[in-house]
């Protein structure tokens, strides 16, 4: 077996497998929690959207909102991945 098919089976294999979509999920979910209150806590978070930049006062507060709703909806993806 040469160095290319056995990175390849490697990859195949991790693909295959639902636990790591799950922690995948968990660590974006996680991230998304943290702009958002960074939003709502310092009014002071990144923008949504295509190369937005900062978000200040209220803008920051709308923007984490947006970021908790995504982190709660990738957080119960990934619960539900591992729960099935």
């Amino acid at each position: 077996m040469n160095p290319f098919q056995a990175w390849f089976e490697l990859a195949s294999e991790t693909a295959q497998r639902e636990v790591y979509y799950s922690i995948y999920l968990t660590v974006v979910a996680v991230w998304f929690a943290y702009m958002g209150l960074r939003g709502l806590v310092s009014k002071e978070t990144r923008g949504l959207g295509w190369r937005r930049g900062p978000a200040l006062d209220r803008e920051a507060e709308v923007a984490g909102q947006v970021w908790l709703a995504l982190a709660a909806v990738l957080g119960g993806a990934a619960l539900f991945i591992k729960l099935t």
